[in-house]
């Protein structure tokens, strides 16, 4: 069988959380979208990096509370952690998501971004978020 070609950037929304953790959402398609019923994080960051050049990119949206298990994986899966980026939903709130990019066979070295804050006070998107809405 022959493998891909290998990939410059590979954009992931894992599931979040641990089988054993939490409720498990009664729709299956949610459920599998938010817990490892069928994918852990080990076994993707194994085929992120099996599917990354050397030098390639892995951009990863995940939750804050596992984001220690993400980066000790990565480095794990010869993925370094290359910049973090807390995501929040008012300015207020504490950040439940993290936006992780890694480099396959990088060096170390992590840089942290100022945070994204995803609505004004008013409800609204901001302006850093509107931005991602723009060509």
């Amino acid at each position: 069988r022959r493998l891909p070609r290998p990939a410059d950037l590979i954009v992931t929304n894992p599931p979040y959380y641990k089988l054993s953790s939490g409720r498990l959402n009664p729709d299956d398609q949610r459920a599998v979208a938010r817990h490892e019923l069928r994918l852990t994080l080990d076994q993707l960051l194994s085929a992120v990096k099996r599917l990354l050049r050397t030098g390639g990119r892995l951009v990863c949206v995940y939750a804050c509370d596992r984001l220690t298990d993400l980066m000790a994986g990565m480095r794990a899966a010869g993925i370094e952690p290359k910049s973090l980026r807390m995501v929040h939903g008012n300015a207020f709130d504490d950040a439940k998501l993290c936006i992780v990019e890694g480099v396959h066979q990088g060096r170390p070295g992590l840089k942290v971004l100022p945070p994204l804050v995803i609505y004004t006070p008013e409800g609204d998107y901001t302006e850093a978020v509107q931005g991602y809405f723009t060509l």
